[in-house]
């Protein structure tokens, strides 16, 4: 049987070439036999065969359907992203939204095989068939990808392998687990490598020693979406690991590139060039269009470089190659600046990598790390973005005025050693973001001005993994998901908790935002709502000057109807 495909890939160009009148009620309408939807839900996406829908030639020539009142037609419109956009249709009849903040659990999960342990962020798409019409789009419910790990008890014990874990986005349930072994100290990433409309999976296999405390060898892995091998990497890199992976269309050739820690490799894994002296751990490369000139530059750490590998610059202050990037838009010039995190030091620059401002986050310098992961979105209403991370021990959330970085507010937070970021969203629609972060013991969500507006348990030791904000189970509000991992032996104790936890508002009614959260550098314009990468990136500080965020999303003049929501298994 072949796997279903996505609307995206097959249904677009049929779309495209429909004549006016081809609608009914918002539906987008194809030509010949249809088969009956039965309702029944499907978690293993590879149980249905979309060549078995079409109609025999002469079963009705050239007309349109002949549909029975009480039958919807086949809908592609609203299930997919048109050409030109990154957002699809928002469910229809959406309630408005909440009016205060009050969330409670919407479900829990825990790894089974004792890999309950994530230390990496956790991804968002749809990768499976759940109405079982045939197509993989956004008339399905999403998924979630998290690479867990049965953690050893000490900080440097050698970790076992991990493996990926696909995960109902409405239920919580477990719809697969990919038995390729992957390490899973580093985050994958979730892209539409071979345009088929559906993502892929993208990790990295160790071979040695499993542990971001150890030197080993490491390779590119890339999964469909129903869990089989696409293919493996064949160029092995030596790091302690940790870091993670990012995928985008470096040269507009409609093919994407994947950027592992240590190098960069095209959509079928072959190594296409390499930094000198790259970071042997956490290293996280971005891309970004720093000179507008409409390819994307590579950022490892600091150091920038056009996108074959031409180095551009290196940053003053920091190291080559080194340090933790998140870019937005600081100033009033069409350019971004970015933010470098490495150890003690942090600074904004501007795009061509001259020195804007030092941050004040104190002096301690992290051994070996290259800095922690950053979130950026406007905190307050003011147009003006604000940056958000963890310390060491305190939860910062920082500002830049005339050229000015300064601490806006901080919090004292429960970490023995750094943990990541949090993220950002205005979670209510009124204008001021909330501020979500998880710590050692707590996650917790803070007001514009700091005020602590909830918290909740929360076990994990020293990741990169942060909290983030989707619509996990697409009913048109977000949801807050957060993982959590074993602690180390000997810590001061606290109570393991689930593996991942969805929060959700009490009326389920937070602001409706994008079914998608591709990797660990995710920005609104990396990757369309139905995992495309888009051949040219819109620089994503003119639209949403965020970073490591989500935006809310916003009704559109289609809407997906309730009768084709998919519903839970």
């Amino acid at each position: 049987m072949n796997a279903p495909l996505a609307r995206g890939s097959l249904l677009l160009t049929s779309l495209l070439g429909l004549g006016a009148g081809c609608t009914v009620d918002g539906y987008a309408i194809l030509e010949g036999d249809v088969s009956e939807d039965t309702g029944e839900s499907s978690t293993t996406g590879a149980d249905t065969d979309p060549g078995e829908d079409e109609s025999d030639e002469g079963s009705n020539p050239g007309g349109l359907l002949d549909l029975p009142e009480d039958e919807l037609p086949m809908q592609a419109g609203v299930c997919i992203v048109a050409p030109d956009q990154v957002d699809g249709a928002l469910p229809c009849e959406l309630e408005p939204p909440s009016e205060v903040i009050a969330p409670v659990t919407a479900w829990t999960w825990t790894g089974p095989g004792g890999e309950d342990s994530v230390l990496v962020t956790p991804l968002v798409a749809n990768l499976d068939d759940d109405n079982d019409d045939g197509f993989v789009d956004l008339c399905d419910h999403p998924d979630i990808v998290v690479a867990a790990v049965d953690l050893p008890p000490g900080k440097t014990d050698v970790w076992p392998a991990g493996h990926l874990h696909v995960i109902d986005g409405a239920s919580g349930a477990t719809s697969r687990v990919i038995p390729t072994p992957i390490d899973a100290a580093v985050n994958p990433a979730l892209g539409d490598l071979d345009g088929d409309g559906v993502p892929e999976i993208v990790a990295l296999q160790a071979q040695g020693p499993n542990s971001p405390h150890n030197i080993s060898e490491r390779r590119l892995m890339a999964f469909r979406a129903n869990g089989e091998l696409l293919w493996a990497g064949q160029h092995w890199s030596a790091s302690r690991g940790g870091g993670a992976l990012a995928i985008a269309d470096l040269d507009n050739d409609g093919s994407p590139e994947i950027l592992a820690p240590e190098y960069v490799a095209s959509a079928s894994g072959e190594l296409l060039w390499a930094p000198s002296n790259p970071a042997r751990a956490y290293s996280m490369p971005i891309a970004v269009d720093l000179d507008l000139d409409g390819d994307l530059e590579v950022m490892f750490g600091g150091t920038a470089y056009e996108h074959d590998g031409v180095k551009l610059f290196d940053t003053p202050t920091v190291p080559q190659d080194r340090g933790s990037v998140a870019v937005a838009n600081f100033d009033d010039d069409e350019f971004p600046e970015f933010y470098v995190q490495y150890g003690g030091d942090h600074a904004i620059f501007e795009h061509d990598g001259a020195f804007k401002t030092l941050c004040p986050t104190g002096t301690a310098e992290i051994a070996g790390a290259g800095g922690y992961p950053v979130a950026i979105h406007d905190l307050d209403g003011d147009d003006q973005a604000e940056l958000l991370f963890g310390y060491e021990d305190r939860f910062y959330v920082l500002t830049v005025e005339a050229d000015s970085c300064f601490v806006k507010w901080s919090k004292k937070t429960d970490a023995l050693n750094g943990l990541s970021s949090g993220t950002l969203f205005d979670l209510l629609g009124d204008g001021h973001a909330e501020a979500i972060y998880a710590d050692r013991s707590h996650i917790r969500l803070y007001s514009s001005t700091g005020e602590l507006l909830f918290q909740a348990d929360h076990s994990a030791r020293e990741s990169i993994a942060n909290p983030i904000i989707a619509d996990v189970d697409g009913d048109g509000a977000a949801e807050i998901l957060v993982v959590s991992s074993e602690p180390v032996a000997g810590d001061d104790p606290i109570d393991a908790n689930p593996t991942l936890v969805l929060l959700e508002n009490a009326d389920d009614r937070f602001v409706p935002t994008r079914r998608i959260w591709n990797q660990h550098t995710y920005h609104q314009s990396n990757v369309t709502e139905d995992g495309r990468i888009p051949a040219f990136e819109t620089p994503h500080w003119k639209s949403d000057n965020g970073f490591r965020a989500n935006r809310r999303a916003y009704p559109s003049d289609q809407c997906i109807p309730t009768p084709l929501e998919s519903s839970g298994p």
